[in-house]
């Protein structure tokens, strides 16, 4: 079974989320985005990851390095059951 992750964060730098992500996945993609913290309107990022279930704690491990490296409050994950394919040459 194939999971899609998702990371919630505050908005960084892609240079700075990227060293903190390729130390554990060899792909992502980050999205930029607006949302609501506590009521507030922030901008944030959204760090896509397509893994299988053991890659759950590399995912939360993370989370846990961006809340530390960027002092936040919270960073939240989320994880859909997905199916998913490449179309390679």
């Amino acid at each position: 079974m194939t999971h899609l992750y998702r990371v919630y964060t505050q908005q960084q730098t892609e240079q700075s989320l990227y060293p903190l992500i390729s130390a554990l996945f060899s792909g992502a993609t980050v999205y930029a985005s607006r949302g609501l913290w506590q009521g507030e309107p922030e901008n944030g990022n959204v760090i896509e990851i397509l893994g299988s279930h053991e890659d759950r704690a590399k995912v939360f491990i993370l989370a846990r390095n961006i809340r530390e490296a960027f002092a936040q409050t919270s960073v939240l994950v989320t994880i859909q059951n997905v199916s998913a394919f490449e179309v390679r040459k």
